[in-house]
């Protein structure tokens, strides 16, 4: 996101995250605070080995970032049921989040 929010305000977010707060200060920087967030897509897998991880960075982003992204609006965390750390569990959550972005 902070090499191209400027110009992208879509983002997936597939078996990852961390709470990294160089990211969350750039977000809060003067460079990137006005730029919009129009939609944060989180796929996660419930066998991952990234979940807790992918968990702890959502709820970060829920509670640092609550002026620019709200659940169910511009934001959604969703978790497959077995699914892991793998393109079969990615690719269901890519093509979930591209309906989300390119609805009419």
């Amino acid at each position: 996101m902070r090499d191209c929010l400027d110009i992208i305000g879509y983002f997936g977010n597939y078996s990852a995250g961390s709470d990294n707060e160089e990211f969350f200060a750039a977000m809060a920087s003067e460079e990137f605070k006005d730029l919009p967030i129009l939609f944060w897509y989180h796929g996660e897998g419930s066998a991952d080995f990234a979940l807790e991880g992918h968990k702890q960075f959502c709820a970060a982003i829920l509670e640092k970032m609550a002026d620019r992204v709200v659940d169910g609006e511009n934001y959604a965390y969703v978790e497959f049921k077995g699914g892991t750390h793998a393109y079969n569990c990615w690719l269901p959550h890519m093509y979930n989040c591209l309906k989300v972005f390119f609805k009419k």
